[in-house]
C-alpha cells in the first residue's frame, strides 16, 4: 500500500525525520529551496493548462482556497500529502495517480536527504562549539510539574566548569570534578527541587565521551569508544548508552 493511502497520507516510520508538515526545522532551515519534483510536475501541468494555483485548487475541490494552498505547499516541500489531495490532483490535472505518487516519493526522499545533511551539519557545529560540563543525574529526568522544565532544567541540572579545563591533564580533571560533585551533593543535601534525589553525575569532557561519578566523588563509569548512536559508558559493570545528556541502560552491549 502506498504511504499516501495510509491514514493522513503519512509514512509512519519516516515522518519524524522530516519534522512537521510545514517542512521547517533545523532552526528555520526549509526544505527544497529549489523546486521539488512534485512542484516541477505541478508547475509544468499548470503552465500547459494556463491555470493559476487557485484555479487548480478549485478544481481539486477546495472551497477554502487558503487551506488548499497550505496543504499543497506542504506537499511540494515535504512529499507528505493527504490521500484526498493526491486523488484531487490526479483528477484535476488529468495525470495518472501513479505519476503524482512517484513525484511525492521523490520529494520525500529529497527532503529526507536534506534533513540528514542538516543534522550532520548541526552535529559538526555542536562538536566545534562543545565545552565540557557536568550533568546531574536525578531520580526524575523531568521536573514535576513538567511545565517548569524549560525554566529550570539547564540551570539546575548542568554544572559549569572552568573554561580551560580541557587543557588540564585527565588526573587533574578527575580530582577537580570529584571534589566539585562531592561539594555539590552536600550543598544540595542530596536532592534537587522538582527533580528529586541526586543519583550520580556525568562529566562530559568531550562531545562523545563522558565519565560517571558517584556523589562522594568516586569515578564509577569508564567511557568506551562511542557507539554508532552515541557514546557508550560502563557504570559499575553495566553498559550504558550516553544520549541527550543522560545515561540510559542498553542491553547486549559487549566490551570493545
Amino acid at each position: 500500500m502506498p504511504f499516501h493511502d495510509m491514514p493522513g497520507g503519512h509514512r509512519p516510520n519516516d515522518i519524524s525525520r522530516l519534522g512537521s508538515m510545514s517542512g521547517e526545522f533545523c532552526d528555520g532551515w526549509t526544505l527544497h529551496d529549489a523546486r521539488s519534483p512534485l512542484a516541477k510536475l505541478i508547475d509544468d501541468a499548470l503552465a500547459a493548462k494556463d491555470w493559476t494555483k487557485a484555479e487548480l485548487l478549485r478544481r481539486v475541490g477546495y472551497r477554502n482556497i487558503g487551506k488548499g494552498v497550505n496543504r499543497l505547499d506542504a506537499a511540494v516541500r515535504t512529499g507528505l500529502c493527504p490521500p484526498s489531495l493526491v486523488e484531487g490532483l490526479a483528477r484535476a490535472l488529468e495525470l495518472p495517480r501513479g505519476m503524482i505518487e512517484l513525484a511525492l516519493q521523490a520529494t520525500f526522499a529529497d527532503g529526507a536527504r536534506q534533513a540528514e545533511e542538516c543534522a550532520a551539519r548541526r552535529r559538526e557545529e555542536a562538536k566545534v562549539a562543545f565545552r565540557p560540563y557536568i550533568f546531574v543525574r536525578t531520580e526524575r529526568a523531568r521536573p514535576e510539574p513538567i511545565h517548569l522544565a524549560v525554566l529550570f532544567h539547564d540551570a539546575w541540572k548542568l554544572l559549569s566548569l572552568p573554561s580551560g579545563i580541557s587543557d588540564w591533564t585527565m588526573p587533574v580533571q578527575v580530582r577537580f570534578v570529584g571534589d566539585l560533585v562531592r561539594r555539590h551533593f552536600a550543598g544540595k543535601k542530596g536532592a534537587l527541587p522538582l527533580f528529586g534525589q541526586i543519583t550520580g553525575y556525568e562529566y562530559r569532557y568531550a562531545f562523545d565521551r563522558a565519565l560517571g561519578f558517584a556523589s562522594d566523588g568516586r569515578v564509577i563509569g569508564i567511557d568506551l569508544p562511542p557507539a554508532e548512536t552515541g557514546g557508550a559508558l560502563r557504570v559499575s559493570g553495566s553498559p550504558f548508552l550516553v544520549a541527550n545528556r543522560g545515561l540510559t541502560p542498553v542491553s547486549g552491549t559487549g566490551r570493545r
